[in-house]
């Protein structure tokens, strides 16, 4: 679960969503960098077991749709709209490393 992997409490997971819908806090990722890594994120935990499965594949494409990107357009999906799994945990490293980097 995306909350427990990013260390929110269920208290503060409460609190997040009576102040604000999820929806409205994505629509707030406002840079092309930082959506781009938000995905990367949602696909790394995604894909920490092996696998993705649909329920986790239906929220990183909900994700995108709100912020308006396309598989099509995306480093991890392929010309089908799989997930490649494999290029996603090969690039975990670089994946933590933008993060950290625009964290800073």
């Amino acid at each position: 679960d995306l909350y427990r992997a990013i260390s929110i409490t269920k208290e503060e997971q409460g609190e997040v969503l009576k102040k604000t819908p999820l929806k409205t806090l994505i629509e707030q990722v406002n840079t092309p960098e930082v959506r781009s890594e938000l995905i990367n994120v949602l696909l790394l935990i995604a894909a920490a077991d092996g696998t993705i499965a649909p329920k986790e594949r239906a929220f990183v494409e909900k994700v995108m749709e709100i912020l308006h990107m396309s598989k099509a357009d995306y480093l991890y999906f392929d010309k089908k709209g799989n997930v490649n799994i494999e290029k996603v945990k090969r690039d975990v490293e670089m994946i933590i490393e933008n993060v950290n980097l625009l964290a800073t």
